[in-house]
């Protein structure tokens, strides 16, 4: 659950990623922007460095240190599938190897390297806060995101906008009471049509655009209003791994488009309608394989199966 200000009604912008310019640089100059992240989270290094190299540094990297311990059913549900099926394609390459035993480790272990990530040999390289001091940016613990301690954070360092990296869980209050800053987050698929978990491939298995998607943060998932959507179109051969690497990659840009939008105003968000699109759950090992063989065959702007799974 996430939660920014209001926006006034208007055209979310929804063409492809645009190259920086200089006025956008000059509408984030001194805009005050913060990454919520976690200790290890290489997406909010990608948008601390996009925002740097643009000549518009972000002002504070907010790392949470809790680390969570139980999970729903529909979550476990998730992360055994996409385990199984990265295992049975076999994720190429030393990171696709990485990745596979990094999941096999219990939680309470993960929760360990993460915290000595600064430490330890293969993550250091990756530790949030060790990345973000390189830059230059201000670094700052908080035991949850959603507290008291982090909205006054955000306060204290003037921030306007709160990009979300990575979470331990959704964002709540009091941090979305905050009245001071808008809370953006980057949802990977197109809203309002596929909200929740697995939108990327039930995108692909409706045919429908894929992409980012960058909206406001409310109390709802997914459901806050839409600033913009860029669309990341499928390529010959795409597997749903590299669809959504691509999507991922995309997403730093995205953010940066969405804040000097908003901040120069050519950009206003628009209310996501409660009724419209769908709310996913998780796919099965079966619908992943699927949608991997629609993508293989699909071509850009082709549609899906007909009675897809849902």
């Amino acid at each position: 659950m996430t939660r920014g200000n209001p926006e006034r009604t208007g055209g979310a912008a929804s063409d492809s990623v645009a190259a920086p310019d200089a006025a956008a640089s000059n509408a984030l100059a001194g805009a005050g922007v913060a990454i919520l992240a976690r200790r290890v989270c290489p997406l909010s290094i990608a948008i601390a460095r996009r925002f740097a190299r643009t000549g518009s540094p972000v002002t504070l990297m907010l790392i949470e240190t809790a680390e969570r311990r139980r999970f729903s059913a529909q979550e476990r549900a998730f992360q055994r599938a996409h385990q199984a099926f990265n295992e049975r394609r076999g994720e190429a390459g030393r990171g696709g190897r990485l990745r596979m035993l990094w999941t096999r480790l219990p939680q309470r272990w993960r929760a360990m390297l993460r915290r000595h990530a600064a430490r330890v040999p293969l993550l250091n390289r990756l530790a949030t806060d060790r990345e973000a001091r390189r830059l230059g940016i201000a670094v700052d613990y908080v035991r949850r995101h959603s507290s008291a301690e982090a909205a006054d954070c955000l306060m204290r360092c003037g921030i306007r906008y709160v990009l979300v990296g990575s979470s331990n869980w959704l964002l709540k209050d009091p941090l979305l009471s905050l009245d001071s800053a808008r809370i953006l987050n980057a949802h990977c698929a197109k809203l309002p049509e596929h909200r929740g978990l697995d939108a990327l491939p039930w995108s692909v298995m409706e045919g429908d655009p894929t992409g980012v998607s960058v909206h406001l943060v409310d109390t709802g998932v997914d459901t806050g209003p839409l600033v913009l959507f860029r669309e990341v179109p499928p390529r010959p051969g795409e597997t749903l791994l590299s669809l959504r690497r691509r999507v991922d990659e995309a997403i730093p840009e995205a953010y940066r488009t969405a804040v000097a939008g908003i901040e120069g105003g050519s950009l206003q968000s628009v209310a996501q309608a409660p009724e419209a699109g769908t709310h996913h759950r998780p796919m099965t090992l079966e619908e992943l394989e699927e949608a991997e063989r629609v993508l293989a065959t699909r071509s850009p702007g082709q549609r899906g199966p007909e009675g897809a799974a849902r």
